[in-house]
């Protein structure tokens, strides 16, 4: 039920998770829940509000739509400050993020698990290393995180004899594990 100053002016059933409008009863409570027609199509903001901040588009074509205006509303005056802050749309950077120019010039890492199955060697973690320039991607499984240091040191030596290229900076997530890494080797790379 709703009701204004102690009078019910309204009756709603729920609908899921919305109310829908059964019936207004018959009261003198009754026109302040009704748009007034006598509003004049000029005062755009106002119906604008009213039909919960439409177009200006659809505001022209409203009285096609509902009794009681016998023209269309007129173009909004002035821009509505709710709609230009619930509507305005985020500019998107579409340029596409630099490229490392060389082989290992930056090599992007991300430790994933536990997942809940291991691995038949009993492993429940994923560590993965993708060069930027060349895209090459190199999965290890391990089985804790304190594994990176080791697995690090592996995958640089064999990257780097297979390359003939040095590590230059390696991207990672703040993760803890990463910065104890980088701790130990930033004397020679940026991580």
């Amino acid at each position: 039920m709703i009701e204004l100053q102690g009078t019910v002016v309204g009756v709603a059933s729920r609908l899921g998770r919305a109310y829908a409008l059964d019936s207004v009863p018959q009261s003198t409570a009754i026109e302040h829940t009704s748009l007034k027609a006598t509003t004049k199509p000029e005062d755009s903001a106002l119906w604008h509000r009213r039909f919960g901040h439409l177009s200006s588009t659809s505001l022209k074509l409203e009285h096609t739509a509902v009794s009681g205006l016998s023209e269309p509303i007129g173009a909004l005056q002035e821009p509505c400050e709710a709609c230009i802050k619930a509507k305005t749309v985020r500019v998107v950077n579409r340029k596409a993020p630099e490229r490392a120019t060389a082989p290992l010039e930056r090599v992007h890492s991300d430790f994933w698990g536990p997942y809940s199955v291991p691995t038949l060697e009993g492993n429940t973690y994923m560590l993965t290393f993708t060069d930027d320039y060349t895209r090459k991607s190199w999965v290890y499984l391990t089985r804790t995180r304190k594994q990176l240091r080791t697995v690090f040191l592996q995958f640089k030596v064999l990257v780097e004899l297979e390359s003939g290229h040095k590590i230059k900076a390696v991207r990672c997530d703040n993760a803890s594990e990463y910065k104890a890494l980088g701790a130990l080797l930033l004397d020679n790379y940026s991580i």
